[in-house]
């Protein structure tokens, strides 16, 4: 008796440990897939849970099935380390910002595209040794008219440069890339990939028709390959230093358990001394960041930790930038690429409008309205143009206007330079009343389930001024996000379903915004989805355990012996 009871004890044990491997030979079984390799080498590894090996896209924004190509014979030559402070930072050289503020890049997975871009937008302010230039370059034109630098799905920072430069045809025949008001960012492809499915495609004719007088080209660019080394993030200090930020990759992790999920992180952490860290090693990547500085610290395992501009707006990180360890998610030991502009280009840049802010007045009262910051790099402004959205207009970089009426107004500036560029800036003038974000929205629905079972959920946000709101919710798992959907009227319950595929623990995290842009704080519920336990009566998944341990069918009949 005594034999059968510790046999049966052994058996329990064993069957137990095997559980967790039946459930991940299911998980293999329903991943097979073939991946749309299309280059030289494989960044990414089909097993790792962080590349997101279903091919399709991401909440956030990553890189899913495309390669990059790397020429290792065509990288350049590594700077020489110069001296290097303990800080560095172009959001903070000199007493002055020359970054450019974090964008969106939505569902499509172009970061690599928008890491780009985003250094080259340095650079230029940079050479023009003006911070306040920020000229809004055109992620949709390298989309749409330079397709074989990437996709939705993913791509390559330093073939943007490529592609940018090239006069051929898949430089779309010029040197140079183009504003966003020329071609604003849509999130889809040429072929109308979005990240998620395909819609209508956006092709480079969309683009404006005068788009060649607004050609912006580049002087050099080139890239190199660091090795994760101390000495290669000296060289990496000294290229962003001498050159300006550097486009790099990293990989990019959503585990559901712990710190490592780098998504949730930054979705939580807003302080500008705060970084990231983890132990985790991998070896492939999934996304691209511009690195704009570091800072040395030696109570930081790795020694400091870089700072970084991301792609997932303003509200992810602090206004969109992250800190991140030395060494972390390989954010220094893939790949760089940096990009330079010729000072000499005689560019026809655009002017920046500046319509002053928002303004808030009584009925009859007079407004001053206030486009001074407004400025021309290379000339003038000429025309100053205002619309106070009352049907009633002014012209002069500051006009007095009185509103006859309650209600909120929408303000435009236009401004003309002396080369006859075009450029109009927005604000709101709240006339009797003020304006308040929306209250925190609130979750209602259950903080516990089953995955694989749909679940309905309920969201609402009152709106101090009553105005109506608009949710954007991340489900904490990698279906899309519910971006920005609305308006509702304030405190209106609308309804959601959704499903959790695999067990594990989700944050959802909604907030609201009213219409001009305030938004609430984030309201967050936290779901547990259990075990799915349907896999223990998957004779398909048994089958494949046994051929794998033989082992365990020898000890399962024995067992059955013993009990019968």
């Amino acid at each position: 008796m005594k034999i059968k009871i510790i046999t049966i004890l052994v058996m329990m044990l064993l069957i137990t440990t095997a559980l967790p491997i039946v459930s991940s030979l299911d998980k293999n079984i329903e991943n097979n897939y073939v991946n749309d390799i299309t280059s030289d080498e494989d960044i990414f590894d089909d097993d790792c849970e962080c590349a997101n090996p279903n091919g399709i896209g991401h909440a956030f924004g990553i890189m899913t099935e495309r390669t990059l190509n790397i020429h290792p014979d065509e990288n350049s030559m590594k700077p020489v380390v110069m001296d290097i402070p303990e800080y560095f930072n172009w959001m903070d050289f000199e007493g002055q910002d020359w970054t450019t503020p974090a964008k969106e890049q939505g569902n499509c997975g172009s970061c690599w595209d928008f890491a780009a871009l985003g250094a080259l937008e340095v650079v230029l302010n940079i050479k023009e040794n003006n911070s306040d230039l920020d000229v809004d370059l055109s992620e949709q034109y390298v989309l749409s008219c330079l397709p074989a630098a990437g996709s939705c799905k993913g791509g390559s920072s330093w073939e943007t440069f490529y592609y940018i430069l090239s006069n051929k045809t898949s430089g779309n025949f010029c040197n140079g890339i183009i504003p966003e008001s020329c071609f604003p960012y849509r999130a889809v492809d040429k072929w109308g990939f979005n990240g998620y499915y395909y819609e209508e495609p956006v092709l480079c004719d969309e683009k404006c028709e005068n788009w060649e007088s607004f050609l912006i080209p580049i002087l050099d660019y080139e890239y190199w390959l660091p090795d994760g080394s101390n000495e290669d993030r000296e060289i990496i200090k000294t290229q962003i230093m001498e050159y300006g930020p550097v486009a790099t990759y990293m990989m990019v992790t959503y585990y559901i358990h712990g710190k490592d999920n780098f998504i949730e992180w930054g979705l939580e952490h807003h302080d500008p001394d705060e970084y990231y860290s983890s132990s985790q090693h991998f070896d492939t990547i999934n996304h691209a960041v511009v690195i704009m500085g570091w800072k040395d610290d030696p109570t930081i395992e790795n020694g400091g930790y870089w700072i970084c501009k991301n792609s997932w707006g303003s509200d992810w990180g602090y206004n969109g930038f992250f800190n991140i360890e030395y060494g972390c998610l390989r954010i220094d030991d893939f790949l760089v690429a940096w990009v330079d502009f010729d000072l000499e280009e005689v560019i026809n840049w655009q002017p920046v409008a500046d319509s002053g802010g928002i303004y808030y007045g009584e009925i009859g009262e007079e407004i001053t309205f206030d486009g001074s910051e407004s400025f021309d790099h290379e000339g003038e402004i000429t025309d100053y143009e205002w619309d106070f959205g009352d049907g009633n207009y002014a012209s002069g970089i500051t006009a007095a206007h009185a509103y006859e009426n309650l209600g909120v107004y929408s303000v435009k500036l236009t401004v003309t330079d002396n080369n006859g560029n075009i450029v109009n800036d927005t604000t709101w003038a709240f006339i009797g009343r003020s304006n308040e974000p929306p209250n925190t929205p609130i979750i209602n629905g259950p903080s516990e389930g089953k995955n694989g079972t749909e679940y309905t959920y309920k969201f609402s946000a009152l709106d101090p001024d009553g105005d109506d709101v608009f949710f954007y919710i991340y489900w904490g798992d990698m279906e899309p996000l519910e971006y920005w959907i609305g308006p509702y009227l304030s405190g209106e319950k609308i309804t959601l379903n959704h499903t959790w595929s695999e067990e594990g623990e989700y944050t959802i995290r909604v907030i609201a915004s009213d219409k001009y842009e305030f938004k609430s704080d984030w309201a967050t519920l936290t779901v547990t989805m259990p075990r799915d336990k349907s896999y223990i009566y998957n004779l398909n998944s048994w089958s494949s355990l046994f051929d794998r341990f033989p082992f365990l069918e020898i000890l399962l009949n024995n067992l059955m012996r013993i009990l019968l």
